[in-house]
């Protein structure tokens, strides 16, 4: 595993920082229609989401599910990466992943939001054979109400990320702890199938050890005293 996949600039927090404000933004999209759809019926005269069949609302949650599996991955290839013996890789990836300004990411998740809900509301309109009279229906009649749900629903994921995002950089340990006991339960199971492959990587296992003890902070002798 090279160095520089890993670090700051490196292809997994890159990965990472480009799924957290992808999944937020549909999650918070898809949120949002369903708010608006359930208080146009009691707020408002006339309810554009009304007789549409919301079938968009599948295809952007499975695009946020898709968003979200990157992001994972992103986080569980940095942690096996720790185990095989780079260390603070995963502390590396998630910190540079990290927004740095909680506000900043959640105005660009509040941002891309917007679109993703107005290209919902015209996908149903569409499937529906619905005419779009004008920009309102694409937000069910009111743009204060949608306006205004869409935003909490941004603030609402965009924290549940940020929080999760914490979380992950307080137990970061844990879960490389947790990788190292999937890989060792693999490692078992292999050596069950193929004991011969088993021992080759479990010697290599011992050889990575063994440099990594000998390279954690003793110098070697000087070669001229």
């Amino acid at each position: 595993m090279k160095r520089a996949n890993i670090g700051s600039g490196g292809f997994f927090a890159q990965a990472l920082r480009l799924a957290l404000p992808c999944f937020a933004a549909c999650a918070a999209a898809v949120l949002a229609h369903v708010a608006i759809d359930i208080a146009g019926d009691y707020l408002l005269a006339k309810d554009a989401y009304d007789a549409l069949d919301h079938g968009s609302r599948f295809g952007v949650s499975l695009l946020a599910l898709v968003a979200a599996a990157g992001g994972l991955w992103a986080i569980l290839r940095a942690a096996l990466a720790e185990v095989r013996g780079s260390q603070g890789a995963l502390r590396s990836v998630l910190r540079a992943a990290a927004p740095a300004s909680p506000l900043r990411f959640l105005g660009i998740v509040a941002l891309f939001s917007v679109p993703v809900l107005l290209g919902m509301a015209g996908l149903d309109a569409a499937v529906a054979g619905k005419p779009v009279d004008d920009l309102g229906d694409l937000v069910g009649g009111s743009f204060i109400l949608a306006g205004t749900l869409l935003a909490l629903c941004a603030g609402l994921v965009s924290g549940a990320v940020l929080g999760f995002l914490r979380l992950l950089c307080r137990f970061h340990r844990t879960l490389v702890r947790v990788v190292e006991a999937f890989v060792r339960l693999a490692l078992a199971f292999a050596s069950a199938a193929d004991p011969v492959a088993a021992r080759r990587e479990a010697g290599r296992a011992r050889t990575h050890s063994s440099l990594r003890r000998c390279t954690s902070g003793n110098r070697a002798p000087p070669l001229l005293a």
